[in-house]
């Protein structure tokens, strides 16, 4: 072999309409920044990465779905957060529908994501869902 491929990752600037200045305190604070999601025809899972201050130093589109599914595995999850050095995140997710209520696919995922977060010793703060003017937060339990 004459040659090895070498890891590269490289930021880009996204501009936000609402931007987020300093340390997440409550769920609205995101559901501003993704605001755009409660309009959104297809389901979109995005992990908004932390540093130590869990203030956001990056997000990712983790996968664009259909109308009402949007896979989306663990292992992609903590990827991202593994490689921007960050010591948590926070899964942003919608439901076209306009209903945030989590369906069996989300509860299972949240179940997933908790137990390998703590083996990892990575913080997972919250899984946001957002739908018609209303979201539901798994750190608060409620819309």
């Amino acid at each position: 072999m004459d040659y090895l491929k070498e890891l590269k990752i490289k930021f880009v600037k996204t501009k936000i309409k609402n931007p987020l200045k300093g340390q997440i305190k409550q769920p609205n604070d995101l559901v501003k920044i993704f605001k755009d999601l409660e309009t959104s025809d297809k389901e979109k899972v995005i992990s908004l990465h932390l540093n130590a201050r869990q203030i956001p130093n990056c997000f990712e589109v983790l996968s664009i779905g259909g109308v009402d599914l949007a896979l989306v595995s663990a292992k992609d999850v903590f990827k991202g957060v593994l490689l921007t050095n960050s010591t948590g995140f926070i899964l942003v997710h919608n439901h076209p529908s306009g209903d945030p209520t989590p369906s069996k696919q989300d509860q299972e995922i949240i179940k997933k994501l908790e137990k390998q977060a703590k083996i990892m010793e990575i913080d997972f703060i919250d899984f946001i869902i957002v739908g018609d003017n209303k979201f539901w937060s798994w750190r608060f339990k409620k819309e």
